[in-house]
């Protein structure tokens, strides 16, 4: 389980999903997949944003052109785009906005012609918790 506002989560998916259409001009595979993940202090240290936990991952890839790494460097910089004119080059800032808004981040995997992979993190919540909290919630209301 995650907090998360809905509508960010689904812009989220939505522009990843579009993305990985328009890399993948001449058809290809798109794999949308999730995963409960752990970060210790050691698998941690090598990504800033990540601090020791239970992470919830989801994971976009597609089979299309995929990039440089000059280019992946900078997708999610505001304005840098690929797509010529047709591009505004806010999608993917956008996306990093919003996993960072949640306490998470975004990355990418990609090398030119093997498609690529950009992977979602999220902190997880304790299902314990949540379960407690909705439980509040229901004996607040029964007693409404």
């Amino acid at each position: 389980r995650v907090r998360a506002d809905k509508g960010s989560i689904e812009q989220l998916l939505m522009n990843l999903v579009v993305n990985a259409n328009d890399a993948m001009p001449g058809g290809g595979e798109l794999l949308i997949k999730t995963a409960n993940v752990y970060f210790d202090k050691e698998t941690s240290k090598g990504v800033k944003e990540a601090k020791p936990g239970r992470y919830v991952m989801v994971s976009v890839q597609d089979t299309g052109v995929g990039m440089e790494k000059a280019v992946a460097e900078r997708i999610f910089d505001p304005f840098f785009t690929t797509k010529g004119k047709e591009g505004s080059g806010l999608g993917l800032s956008v996306i990093y906005g919003i996993a960072n808004r949640h306490g998470g981040w975004i990355n990418v995997e990609s090398e030119p012609g093997q498609g690529a992979s950009f992977n979602f993190y999220i902190p997880a919540i304790s299902v314990t918790g949540a379960l407690k909290r909705d439980e509040a919630a229901r004996l607040a209301k029964s007693k409404e």
